[in-house]
């Protein structure tokens, strides 16, 4: 840590003057210290995955007796993952009981997770699109820990492609080769514009947290060719779908709105609704002293997840992480990988106009509690299956294109 960091006693709280001796000053020494921190951050600590896999080599040297600071070759990548898999598993906690499922155990390593498919990374991102995937949905890491990656191009049966984040980026992707139909390239794409030169070649499907990003103001717009993925933000806190929730129907939020009026509505006709529903609670600024909190309210049977400045919400998976039924007012939103999940089991899907008729929306949300606990638990056991981990998203992604390409909608059951 010498190369990235400062020791210093706690005592020099009281002496501004010592503190500041004991930090170099000249340009060169503060640039690489900077950068080796840059580098040790990016290495073991930027991921779940790289800071369980740091923690993993530390247990190493720890029982061998080594010291293998910082200075000598990194760990690669592959040795990590082989140390993961072949350290035993630790026993299971049985502290707090995981809700019952009936779906086949899975797994997020191994041949057997490619399904049949395999992909090949096409190259860098483009010129201005850099890593900015690994900043939104882990792909990065989800992608470069998958055991479904070719080196042959040809033997591929499709090529990711690092798409394009502003609009005028997607030229670079007009000049790719030609490929089949049946094995294209798999582009990223969240421009809010129309690119139809790009968008109408067969040998391109996309991937995208709203397969109708490209138009925000038709909810009827024809949708991209691919696969819709799901919001990358992981959930802070688990309910028991077994308990009773402390709420029935729950949102906090702010109005941030382009082109619609869903947030507005909401906060006008269920102001005061609380009142005659304290179970129910939506939430817009500005909020009252002593509100409960965002994850608080995540306690609840339904959880509602209105349209924003676009389609897609990181609510709907923040959602299922807390085992709460997503309640989808977001019209024209394709759900993520909705081509092989059978969302009705675990989610609500209204329409944006019922944000004005807070008794009609509640008359469409199922009240009895066996249907209830039925879709939580639904909803907790999708979450763990395709949207708990990097890897566990990528895979799902994998799965669904490789629906896709074969012409096939396969609920999961």
């Amino acid at each position: 840590w010498s190369e990235a960091a400062i020791v210093v006693e706690q005592s020099l709280a009281k002496d501004p003057e010592a503190l500041l001796q004991r930090l170099p000053t000249d340009t060169a020494t503060i640039r690489r210290m900077r950068e080796r921190a840059c580098a040790i951050s990016d290495e073991y600590f930027k991921t779940e995955e790289k800071r369980f896999n740091g923690f993993l080599r530390a247990a190493r040297a720890y029982m061998r007796g080594q010291r293998t600071p910082l200075g000598t070759p990194a760990i690669t990548r592959t040795t990590s993952l082989l140390l993961a898999a072949t350290t035993p598993a630790p026993a299971p906690l049985t502290t707090t009981p995981r809700p019952t499922t009936t779906l086949p155990p899975t797994t997020t390593t191994g041949p057997e997770d490619c399904e049949g498919m395999r992909f090949y990374f096409g190259s860098e991102p483009f010129p201005g699109v850099a890593w900015r995937m690994d900043e939104i949905n882990g792909f990065t890491s989800g992608m470069s820990k998958s055991t479904c990656r070719t080196n042959e191009s040809a033997a591929a049966d499709f090529v990711l492609q690092w798409g394009f984040w502003h609009c005028d980026e997607h030229t670079a992707m007009l000049k790719l080769p030609v490929r089949p139909v049946s094995r294209p390239y798999v582009g990223w794409w969240m421009c809010h514009q129309d690119k139809p030169e790009l968008r109408h070649r067969r040998y391109f499907i996309f991937f995208a947290f709203d397969l109708r990003t490209w138009n925000l103001g038709n909810d009827t717009a024809e949708p991209l060719r691919g696969v819709a993925i799901s919001s990358p933000r992981l959930a802070m806190t688990r309910f028991d779908p077994a308990k009773p929730p402390k709420y029935f129907l729950t949102f906090r939020g702010t109005i941030n709105q382009v082109g619609h009026t869903t947030r507005e509505d909401l906060n006008k006709h269920f102001k005061n609704f609380s009142k005659e529903r304290p179970d129910v609670q939506v939430m817009l600024p500005p909020f009252p002293g002593g509100a409960p909190d965002y994850w608080h309210l995540m306690d609840t049977a339904y959880a509602l997840v209105p349209r924003g400045h676009g389609r897609w919400s990181y609510r709907f998976g923040e959602s299922l992480g807390c085992c709460a039924i997503p309640v989808v007012m977001s019209d024209g939103w394709t759900l993520p990988l909705a081509n092989i999940i059978n969302w009705s089991e675990a989610a609500i899907v209204v329409e944006q106009k019922l944000a004005r008729d807070p008794a009609a929306l509640l008359k469409r949300l199922p009240s009895d509690p066996a249907t209830i606990r039925r879709m939580r638990e639904r909803a907790c056991a999708i979450n763990d299956q395709f949207f708990a981990t990097e890897q566990k998203r990528f895979r799902g992604f994998l799965l669904a294109t490789k629906a896709y390409l074969r012409g096939q909608t396969t609920a999961l059951t």
